[in-house]
């Protein structure tokens, strides 16, 4: 049986810190703030941040965003990446 490591508090916390308007609308920044780059004893301990690539998605999103901004926008965002060896997956 999974046990539960966070209160409900510790979970509106860090929503609160997650919703505030420097990340909410950018994917980018949400992305440097949320994952551990460059911390000791993680799988990012060797990097500083997303990829070129990766960043530029995530730019493109945070644009994409912007420009529709204020309006409910039901179209569905696509982004092709193409593949090659060493390119991370999921």
């Amino acid at each position: 049986m999974q046990t539960t490591i966070y209160q409900a508090e510790d979970e509106q916390e860090l929503m609160a810190r997650l919703w505030v308007p420097s990340l909410k609308d950018n994917p980018l920044a949400f992305v440097l703030y949320l994952f551990p780059w460059g911390q000791k004893g993680t799988p990012l301990e060797n990097d500083t941040g997303p990829r070129k690539w990766q960043r530029d998605v995530l730019n493109d999103i945070a644009v994409h965003i912007a420009k529709n901004k204020g309006e409910i926008v039901f179209a569905v965002r696509q982004e092709a990446v193409s593949s090659v060896q060493g390119i991370s997956k999921s």
